[in-house]
């Protein structure tokens, strides 16, 4: 209580009001003025909110057990109903779980672990004197208590066997008997992760996953079917974050933690493996689905090649969804769904045959010149070149597509730029087909960004005659419905654009000052830049890690024209207020950028546009 007190008069102090609403922006100030530094990898404004939750975690579990307590008292006498027996010490009463006799821990420490299966089992909350008497034994779970075979399989059951897994789990939280047969999770207990879009502490971020994991499990009934060891998936959901709070990359300190955690819990050498493969690996699937282009074959070979076992790979798609949902509402969407979806079904199906070698990608073309071919003699076109269409374009649609694509490129001889918008519906994707020139991917994304659309991807395609063909995915920003989005206005602007009669940097430095006000308050971050030549064959990966705003996709693509780089394909990413925003690119060219010096100075130049917009 004195604690949050502290806190609260510094919150006056620092809004200039009363104000007991410990707002985001409110945050690093007040830890700097209590003087909360950053410690092993944790910022400040990370250890002072762990603080705050930890004292406010104490005050809501005191309250809950003073008035369950009232409650009780006020029963007495009230009927009920005689207690029902759950297994011998362990009975329900009231709906709660309860000890048979007080005294029971003493001469039976293991029943710490049972109340929490049967509260699991049956979905009812321990009676408040037993979760008292948890905590007053916390003493016997010692080493010894840890290292028992028996323990180690009852917490198991707690996590896939119950009705409510979770329930449990927060139980067990709030007593500190998690963290005391965990002890490897104690730095977890109230640790915030300073950002706008992660809803729960670390420990309640674990405990909602396998929430959300148990819920998966109904709606995914065939792939939790298919799984050899599922409790090996729940506690990869429990311990994914683990390495958390310790400075460095958390995945691989996590899988380090696992490997000590799993012989005591009675896994195999092979289930220890395979835990920590998915700890480590736990970001794999999304960060790949999002950031990569998943029409690159051997990127999705080098995927198949990692994780190497279809039961894996089952795992690591559930755990990447059941952990994104558990994260917040702004994380999960249908977009990432799709994108998650489809690079799990292309690995999958690698790894179906076993022998993970390169789709006959010659085959492939040749099959869709016949059938483009052929479509374009049915419509009277055989004065289109197929020598015009890259292998890259070629096997990147259906021949219809190719077809309405060159269809629309006649078109080109009245107007240079053509706009075409497909309700596909949990985005929309947006054709943009013109004689290319320089910076026209920078035009595009301004334009789009000017009619309130956010770039979730794009797929840039250059025909041999100069014909640029662009597929950008976008979602509107403020929820406008398909039809009820301007599009005439955004064709007439993207001709103007293209034709350098529209002022596309004045009129979005206008536009991001009306939205001012929606922006964060402060800075969270530093913007990263990262360029990878290793992760594709032929293309220079640029990744670009900064706070989201609406020119930010504008700006780097400015850059990069700028530089006169090519961009062949993008992934656009947003998360509360994060943007990753990644590029395949050349040079002019055509070669992947690997001098030093460039490298060097293309960090610096898009840093600068990630921290700094040039509006």
């Amino acid at each position: 209580w004195d604690h949050l007190i502290r806190v609260r008069n510094r919150l006056h102090y620092a809004s200039q009001r009363k104000n007991d609403r410990l707002y985001f922006e409110y945050q690093q100030e007040i830890a700097r003025q209590l003087r909360v530094a950053g410690r092993g990898g944790v910022q400040g404004v990370e250890r002072f909110m762990q603080g705050v939750y930890r004292s406010m975690e104490a005050v809501a579990l005191f309250s809950d057990l003073f008035f369950q307590h009232i409650d009780e008292v006020l029963l007495q006498g009230g009927g009920g109903g005689a207690p029902e027996p759950l297994e011998p010490g362990i009975e329900l009463f009231r709906g709660r779980i309860r000890l048979q006799s007080p005294g029971l821990l003493e001469e039976r420490p293991q029943l710490l672990l049972r109340l929490f299966l049967q509260s699991s089992l049956t979905g009812r909350p321990l009676h408040h004197r037993t979760l008292r008497a948890v905590a007053q034994h916390l003493p016997a779970v010692d080493d010894r208590f840890r290292a028992s075979v028996r323990n180690g399989r009852c917490f198991v059951s707690i996590l896939e066997k119950g009705r409510d897994p979770a329930l449990a789990l927060e139980q067990m939280l709030d007593c500190g008997l998690l963290t005391a047969f965990i002890p490897e999770m104690d730095h977890l207990r109230g640790l915030a992760q300073y950002d706008i879009y992660h809803v729960y502490t670390v420990d309640r971020h674990l405990v909602q996953t396998v929430a959300e994991l148990h819920a998966l499990r109904s709606r995914e009934s065939e792939l939790f079917r298919s799984l050899a060891s599922p409790h090996i998936l729940y506690l990869a959901a429990l311990f994914h974050d683990i390495g958390k709070g310790l400075g460095g990359g958390h995945a691989g300190r996590g899988a380090e933690l696992v490997r000590g955690i799993g012989p005591r819990l009675g896994l195999t050498e092979g289930e220890v493996e395979c835990l920590s493969f998915l700890v480590e690996n736990h970001l794999f699937l999304v960060d790949t689905a999002t950031r990569r282009d998943l029409e690159d074959e051997a990127l999705i070979l080098k995927c198949a090649r990692r994780i190497g076992d279809p039961d894996r790979l089952t795992m690591l798609y559930l755990l990447s969804i059941a952990d994104a949902k558990a994260t917040g509402p702004t994380v999960w969407n249908d977009w990432k769904a799709a994108l998650l979806t489809e690079l799990f079904l292309k690995i999958a199906h690698l790894l179906e045959r076993k022998d993970l070698i390169d789709p006959d990608r010659i085959q492939a073309v040749e099959w869709m010149r016949s059938q483009v071919e052929s479509l374009l003699r049915e419509r009277g076109m055989d004065g289109v070149s197929l020598d015009i269409l890259p292998e890259d374009y070629l096997l990147s649609f259906t021949p219809e597509a190719v077809i309405q694509h060159l269809e629309l490129r006649q078109g080109l001889r009245e107007r240079p730029i053509l706009v075409r918008a497909e309700d596909r519906g949990h985005f929309w994707s947006v054709l943009v087909i013109a004689r290319d020139r320089t910076g026209l991917l920078a035009r595009i994304f301004g334009v789009l960004a000017l009619n309130g659309l956010n770039v979730l991807a794009a797929h840039i395609f250059t025909l041999r005659d100069g014909t640029a063909i662009d597929i950008v995915d976008v979602q509107p920003v403020h929820g406008t419905g398909f039809q009820e989005q301007d599009w005439e206005r955004l064709q007439d602007e993207m001709l103007r654009a293209y034709e350098d009669r529209l002022g596309l940097a004045h009129r979005l430095a206008l536009k991001a000052r009306r939205e001012a006000g929606m922006a964060p308050a402060c800075r969270l971050t530093e913007p990263r830049v990262s360029v990878d030549n290793q992760s594709s064959d032929f293309y220079t990966i640029i990744e670009v890690f900064g706070e989201a705003r609406p020119a930010l996709v504008y700006d780097i693509t400015k850059t990069l024209s700028d530089f006169g780089i090519n961009i062949y394909s993008a992934k656009i990413g947003t998360s509360g207020d994060q943007a990753v925003d990644v590029f395949y690119v050349l040079d002019g060219q055509g070669q992947k950028i690997e001098d030093g010096e460039m490298v060097k100075e293309l960090e610096d130049a898009l840093g600068y546009a990630a921290r700094c917009s040039s509006l």
